[in-house]
């Protein structure tokens, strides 16, 4: 009968999702200036008590939902963001209804970033996206192993790929904004007055842009994220014959020197265990003393 034991798993979903939400503040710079701005916002509230209770006052007068500003941790970048941008959309018209109650010329720029057309759109849109990117954290359970890891990223990839190619995901912000357009004349969300960001259009401007179209930061953000989760969790077509041993929820010790070092070659791309070669064998013949690598 032989000893098995579970396979060490190759990566860290929360630290996974956090690197590929980063990956994508990089490579869309538009993403980032959103983040950047509502984490502004938070800290308007984080930093003065009298300001959450008056924001909490106004809410409550007007019966509507405010949520609580999340703390910014780095390690968990995708979480927070996740948490600060439902957080922005869930209290929205409470945000309204306090800029309108006279909440300070400090705060009027806000608002006016929060009733722009394209910004309240790319809120939702990342909202949607990072429902999905954080979600991934609950389907790396204890037992997913280095070989599971593939479908996994299957099933994530085709998510990506329906919304890229649908407008929104069906009951997510991004529906729930377009319905609410639908009730007014596309222009006012909850009676609040929605503008676009004017284009430069004059003849020296003809091939320059500030502000690129929503559909195209929408796109890029997609592709950049199935870019990152392509590259860090394709081990390769060769994996699974490299490690047919290894089955998808245990590893047997019946497994030769030169397939145990071909898998890890190639897990090897993503996690850094050359520099623990020396540590992994001597682990190995603690439990298996009989076999030799």
């Amino acid at each position: 009968m032989h000893n098995t034991t579970l396979l060490l798993k190759s990566v860290c979903a929360v630290h996974l999702s956090a690197l590929a939400f980063k990956d994508v503040c990089k490579t869309v710079p538009e993403v980032r200036l959103v983040i950047d701005e509502m984490s502004s916002l938070a800290s308007v509230f984080h930093m003065s008590a009298r300001r959450t209770t008056d924001l909490q006052k106004t809410a409550a007068t007007n019966n509507l939902d405010v949520h609580r500003f999340p703390q910014s941790f780095e390690v968990r970048w995708a979480e927070f963001s996740a948490r600060l941008l439902e957080t922005v959309l869930g209290s929205w018209r409470a945000l309204m209804a306090y800029a309108d109650s006279g909440a300070g010329n400090d705060f009027s720029k806000f608002h006016k970033y929060l009733t722009c057309r394209d910004n309240i759109k790319l809120i939702c849109f990342l909202a949607d996206l990072l429902f999905i990117l954080t979600n991934l954290q609950k389907n790396y359970s204890d037992n997913l192993t280095i070989v599971d890891i593939e479908p996994e990223l299957g099933h994530f990839t085709s998510k990506l790929q329906k919304l890229q190619d649908m407008p929104f995901i069906i009951g997510g912000w991004e529906e729930t904004l377009a319905n609410a357009l639908a009730e007014s004349d596309g222009n006012t969300l909850h009676g609040q007055q929605l503008w676009t960001k004017a284009k430069r259009t004059g003849p020296s401007n003809k091939y320059v842009t500030t502000n690129r179209d929503f559909s195209a930061i929408r796109n890029d953000t997609i592709q950049s994220l199935m870019n990152f989760m392509a590259s860090r969790l394709k081990l390769g077509d060769d994996l699974q014959s490299s490690s047919s041993s290894v089955s998808a929820s245990e590893m047997t010790y019946i497994v030769s020197s030169g397939a145990l070092n071909s898998t890890h070659s190639r897990i090897g791309a993503f996690c850094n265990f050359t520099a623990t070669s020396e540590d992994i064998r001597a682990v190995w013949k603690l439990f298996v003393p009989d076999v030799d690598l």
